[in-house]
């Protein structure tokens, strides 16, 4: 963030960086999600994260990512992502 904040131009980079206050939310936000998975890990069941908003998509496709790495390993998976194939971009 400091250093799309710090560009002499602010471009498209520069607009999409998250403030401090953004970038806590979103910390919190992955504390969240980590508790939820170990409870879901605990219990033995999975979770389907099935989120569409466009404008955050990907802050959440990064966060599903993030979890599904440190979550599916070995033989039970138990993070998992929808995708909506019907967006334009999608197929791509």
């Amino acid at each position: 963030n400091e250093m799309a904040r710090s560009c002499i131009n602010p471009g498209p980079l520069y607009r999409s960086a998250l403030d401090e206050e953004e970038t806590q939310l979103y910390f919190n936000l992955c504390g969240r999600m980590e508790r939820i998975m170990d409870l879901a890990q605990k219990e033995g069941v999975r979770v389907m994260v099935d989120a569409e908003w466009t404008a955050i998509q990907p802050a959440i496709d990064h966060l599903v990512l993030f979890l599904q790495r440190k979550y599916n390993r070995g033989d039970t998976p138990i993070v998992f992502q929808t995708y909506q194939t019907y967006l334009k971009g999608m197929h791509d």
